[in-house]
């Protein structure tokens, strides 16, 4: 019997989205809470009015779960719950759904006439009797629910109801339509609304879980399985539930550790029913479902083409079969689950899918990239011809970012390879990728093949630089990898230039600025004045950018190029060659001269890029560089929100090595905030980090949070002590600049505090030259105040007139664009710096200007412990603030309640759906307003505040 209800492919037109939810929602399910946030806002309209509802998506998707949760919510809740569900073996046996759907309560029939309860007992096998029509059934079941529903609510929920029998669908269809005001409802679950249904019904589209959920539930179901292996069954199964646990079991089970982006891998079990499936069907179809599953696109009209190549027929015309997973939408073919179309390719023979990898490759000449793929697929043996196609494929998908396919590409090249030398490169190369997605272990063993391959590989730059990554992720010492690199880079710059050499003293600027010896730059410098022909302007860049950075820490080595002319090559460079690996190295540069400004756009655009492909160093170094652009710029919750997802990333894929820049914009915050015990922490994290790798720049980022942190908590001894160290740390390198001549603010601010500023004059006269700061907006602020600080009293007031200057008008001298927005936590300093001063000089009414603004500022950024000691200053002067006078608001007052009642972060965050980070960050803003500092003053703060709170 045919069913009513056909699957249709595309959703219906006025169907919405499901909410995507990325936590662990009640009843064991994840990712699902504003799903069944909406499934109980149904259950509760149900107790007083009749709802039908269509939850729709593709199979494995979590239908049936989710169904399921909402049958125990309204249970909970006192509903009668009758459940049914359709069954491919039932099709033909007519009332088999009805069946199941009412027999627990055929003892309650009783309540309905004579007349339909004969209906239903005959329709449902408890009477003998001919078979009554839909129509008749479905109003004796109309019936049956208004007496029932008239002691309790009913939910009916139907699954997989396009499976349903024919007679069962109708007669649910004819009473759904007629419920009217009675407390009754219906939920059917399709993989997608079918065409004949006409029932005025809300639709729901049940959407995958989003990468946070994804990888939840994995960890839940699988918290043995590696890493590596967790990210790609996420990336793989494309948020849908039952393919990401498919994936995940076929890892875990069978130890799969192959080939990365190979695809996913299927179980002996699943590859079984796949293949008695497409046993049931026709040869073409079968061919059909083989080439759509190679081919990947999509393309309708090339999977069609190709399907005559293959059978060598002139024109093939075969129908997509839903028992594979196959649907069309127009143009395009798909299949609805990413493991039957693994399991589809797995099940075919290797003889007929390299036939039908010719037979695309045949069609797909106007595609370079994807014709070579196929013809490499359906190469027999060794070809260099093809591998070679290969290279350019595998560089281009590197270039955008899409790390997964490079290596795929690259090592299916290595396999075509004639050329041992070609095929320790292809190799090399494919080392690389492993290493830049986290999967050092790999990275290893394909270089050992390397090596084998061609024992020359390694002396060359590629082989150096991955060996250098493993030896970085795997805590190494920092100082050997730099020897392995620069001796691998002094040999090759004999030769003409490659990306590989470019690439490797990319690899070695890094390694520089993380190191911050000035020998380390100056070979580095040495070395890339023998690169012929002339290197790209934005390596040139990183030379004079690093000369800069020895010459702010030694005063020597002044820079070669005028450091304008070097910005605004590297933004040029992002422009005409935007890749991930570019922004990459130019975020590194610029970030150590305070000129990300310029960078942002291609930032962002690496960032969101990023999101739609696996973890990758490149990724969250664009993370990190867009983390302290946020930082700088004053937009510190979003600075927060980033790093928090940066530190899962970096523990989803294992990549600790990329952890140290979101552990400084974390400490930074907290740092500026006054929270001492979480930049403790972070400082802790950094110097953790770099004590196993003798990354003497990242321990002075630790030092640089003390101080901060000291001075926030009003502990100028302890920020004196640290800021001391920061000063006269014996490192040098771009990528400190910035920072280190920054926290030459910290040092003056904490000796002017203890009275002792000549342990700061030294320091600061080295930012009296402009070329010192580099033309940055932030230094020469930074040194203008640095110098009123400790300045004789009578030359002090030209020089904070001077600081006011940078204040009011900071217009940028370099290419990096406007910085109107940039550094307002050191301007808000700047101000409180010179309202002290005017205080202590008796000009209250000036003095109370600045501090005002100072205090404004500090309150907007969330900085509150400096906004206390503005408005300490500011009530000197007679015009301060009261504690607790400022209004909360209606957030701020709810989440206060909250945190008084006992909650925690988390909980209050589960509550009110936001994180605990922006829980946080409203306490913050509470505790000043409340004029309280600690959380156990909250119940009596929110007792006795004024009405204007």
């Amino acid at each position: 019997m045919d069913q009513l209800w056909p699957a249709r492919p595309a959703p219906h037109r006025g169907a919405r989205p499901a909410p995507a939810g990325s936590r662990r929602a009640p009843a064991g399910l994840v990712g699902r809470d504003h799903e069944l946030a909406e499934l109980a806002d149904f259950v509760g309209r149900v107790r007083t009015e009749s709802e039908v509802r269509l939850v729709t998506g593709d199979r494995g998707i979590g239908k049936s779960a989710l169904l399921t949760a909402g049958a125990r919510l309204a249970a909970a809740a006192g509903l009668t719950v009758l459940r049914t569900r359709g069954a491919a073996a039932e099709a033909d046996l007519g009332y088999a759904g009805l069946n199941r759907l009412l027999l627990p309560v055929a003892g309650e029939l009783v309540v309905v006439p004579p007349g339909p309860r004969r209906t239903l007992e005959t329709a449902i096998g408890l009477r003998e009797g001919p078979s009554p029509t839909p129509l008749v059934v479905g109003t004796a079941l109309l019936e049956l629910m208004w007496r029932l529903s008239a002691s309790r609510p009913v939910l009916l929920v139907v699954d997989d109801a396009a499976r349903l029998d024919g007679p069962t669908a109708a007669a649910l269809t004819f009473t759904a339509a007629r419920l009217a005001a009675v407390p009754v409802g219906i939920v059917f679950a399709f993989a997608a609304r079918p065409d004949g249904l006409d029932l005025a019904a809300e639709e729901w589209t049940l959407t995958g879980l989003d990468e946070h959920a994804a990888a939840e539930l994995v960890d839940r179901e699988f918290p043995d399985l590696a890493p590596v292996w967790r990210r790609r069954a996420v990336v793989l199964a494309e948020g849908n539930p039952r393919g990401l646990l498919e994936i995940a079991a076929a890892a875990l089970a069978e130890r799969v550790a192959d080939r990365q982006g190979s695809g996913p891998t299927v179980t002996d079990a699943f590859r079984r029913l796949v293949e008695a499936r497409l046993a049931g069907l026709a040869p073409a179809d079968r061919d059909f479902a083989l080439i759509t599953a190679l081919e990947g696109v999509g393309d309708l009209r090339m999977v069609e083409a190709a399907l005559t190549v293959l059978r060598g027929e002139q024109t093939v015309r075969a129908e997509p079969s839903r028992r594979v997973g196959l649907v069309v939408a127009q143009d395009r073919v798909s299949f609805v689950d990413p493991v039957i179309q693994a399991a589809v390719v797995a099940a075919s023979g290797g003889e007929r899918r390299r036939q039908a990898h010719a037979a695309l490759a045949s069609v797909l000449s106007a595609h370079p990239a994807r014709h070579a793929w196929h013809l490499a697929e359906a190469a027999v043996g060794p070809d260099e011809l093809v591998a070679r196609r290969l290279d350019d494929v595998g560089a281009l998908a590197a270039q955008d970012g899409d790390a997964t396919t490079a290596e795929r590409v690259y090592s299916r090249a290595a396999d075509l390879s004639t050329d041992p030398a070609g095929r320790a490169t292809r190799l090399a190369r494919t080392a690389g990728l492993r290493a830049f997605t986290g999967d050092c272990t790999g990275a290893a063993t394909l270089l050992s093949r390397a090596r084998w391959a061609h024992p020359a590989i390694t002396q060359t730059p590629l082989y150096a630089c991955v060996a250098v990554q493993i030896v970085i992720e795997g805590g190494g010492d920092l100082d050997a990898a730099y020897r392995l690199l620069a001796g691998a880079l002094a040999t090759a710059v004999d030769e003409p230039a490659d990306d590989a050499l470019f690439a490797g003293l990319r690899q070695l600027a890094r390694l520089c600025a993380l190191t911050g010896r000035a020998d380390h730059w100056a070979e580095h410098d040495r070395l890339l004045r023998l690169v012929r022909p002339q290197p790209p302007a934005f390596l040139r860049a990183t030379a004079t950018l690093a000369q800069a950075g020895i010459s702010a820490a030694t005063g020597e080595l002044p820079p070669a190029e005028p450091l304008p002319r070097q910005v605004a090559a590297l933004l040029a460079g992002c422009a005409e060659r935007p890749d991930q690996e570019l922004v990459r190295h130019a975020g590194f540069v610029l970030a150590s001269i305070d000129q990300l400004a310029g960078l942002r756009h291609w930032v962002v655009r690496a960032v969101v890029n990023g999101r739609e492909l696996p973890i990758t160093r490149g990724r969250l170094a664009s993370l990190g560089h867009l983390c302290l652009d946020q930082l700088w710029s004053g937009h510190w919750d979003q600075a927060g929100l980033l790093v928090a997802e940066g530190l899962a990333l970096i523990e989803a894929a294992g990549l600790a090595a990329e952890a140290w820049p979101f552990h400084y914009v974390d400490g930074m915050l907290a740092a500026a905030r006054g929270d001492v015990d979480a930049a403790s922490t972070a400082a802790g994290e950094l110097a953790g980090w770099s004590a196993s790798r003798a990354a003497g720049a990242v321990n002075l980022l630790a030092s640089r949070l003390r101080a901060l942190a000291a001075l926030a908590a009003g502990d100028a001894e302890d920020a004196l002590r640290h800021a001391l160290v920061v000063g006269a740390a014996p490192v040098a390198g771009a990528v400190l600049a910035g920072e280190r001549m920054a926290a030459t603010l910290d040092l003056a601010d904490a000796a002017a505090r203890l009275g002792r500023p000549e342990l700061a004059r030294l320091r600061v006269a080295a930012l009296a030259d402009d070329e010192a700061v580099g033309g940055s907006t932030r230094l020469a602020l930074v040194a203008a105040v640095s110098q009123a600080l400790v300045a004789p009293v009578d030359a002090a007031g030209p020089l904070f007139e001077a600081a006011l200057r940078l204040v009011d008008d900071p217009s940028p001298r370099w290419p990096g664009g406007p910085q109107a927005e940039l550094w307002p936590f050191e301007r808000a300093r700047a101000r409180l710096a010179c309202g002290e001063w005017l205080r202590r000089r008796r000009s209250t009414v000036r003095a109370a200007g600045q501090l005002k603004l100072a205090e404004e500022a500090f309150t907007a950024l969330g900085a509150h412990a400096w906004a206390r000691r503005a408005n300490k200053e500011l009530a000197a002067t007679g015009q301060g603030r009261r504690p607790g006078q400022g209004g909360l608001t209606p957030q701020e007052l709810q989440i206060a309640e909250l945190a008084a009642s006992g909650l925690t972060n988390r909980q209050i965050a589960e509550r009110l759906f936001v994180s605990p980070r922006t829980v946080g960050a409203h306490l913050h803003r509470v505790f000043p307003k409340l004029g309280i500092t600690s959380r156990a003053a909250l119940r009596d703060a929110l007792v006795q505040r004024a009405p204007a709170c």
